[in-house]
């Protein structure tokens, strides 16, 4: 059998995780201030299969390299900051990216009032269209990548898969995140994500 259990650079009490799975990188809690995101890599251990030993390659080489590409659009951003995109602290560590600590928007919705919720589609927006701005388009806009900071703002986060205007699959992308954030306005509106019942694309 593939031996599936990942590891980082460093080593972090499980309690301290705030991943899920592995996906880009794995985040983990500082403190209620600040968070880390690592890149993590899988074993190939002696029970993988040749297909396992790929897989498992593939996605360790590709989280350190999606790591490597948000850490230059952080780089971009730190000339060119704006309120609603999560901030980055100054670090000097090359193996991860020290980020402010965010809420999952999910926990905050049920109490939020109207105008909140109006707030944060706004937010949302104007974070996206500063994106635009500088050239690029987010790549995975989701709910699962938008938090609440402790003053109750929106913060977009996660930028791995970001893709620059000049990158072939650029037009294909944007039209990708149009749909996805149009589903994430949906849930900003009503609390319901529309892509957490789906099965399939025709189920949308």
């Amino acid at each position: 059998m593939p031996d599936n259990t990942w590891f980082t650079p460093y080593k972090f009490p499980l309690s301290k995780c705030l991943s899920l799975g592995p996906s880009q990188g794995i985040d983990y809690e500082l403190n209620k201030r600040a968070v880390v995101k690592l890149p993590f890599q899988y074993p190939a251990g002696n029970g993988s299969t040749i297909d396992a030993k790929k897989d498992h390659l593939y996605l360790s080489l590709r989280s350190f390299a999606l790591l490597q590409r948000e850490r230059q659009f952080y780089d971009l951003l730190a000339d060119n900051p704006h309120p609603n995109i999560a901030q980055r602290f100054p670090s000097e560590c090359v193996d991860g990216i020290f980020l402010e600590h965010l809420n999952p928007i999910e926990e905050f919705w049920t109490s939020s009032t109207k105008d909140t919720r109006m707030m944060w589609t706004q937010q949302l927006l104007s974070a996206l269209a500063w994106i635009e701005k500088l050239g690029y388009t987010h790549g995975d806009i989701s709910i699962r990548n938008i938090g609440v900071d402790h003053n109750y703002q929106l913060k977009l986060f996660d930028f791995g898969f970001i893709t620059h205007r000049n990158d072939e699959d650029f037009d294909e992308q944007v039209l990708d995140d149009h749909f996805n954030l149009a589903s994430c306005i949906h849930f900003l509106a009503s609390g319901i994500n529309p892509l957490a019942q789906a099965e399939s694309a025709a189920d949308l």
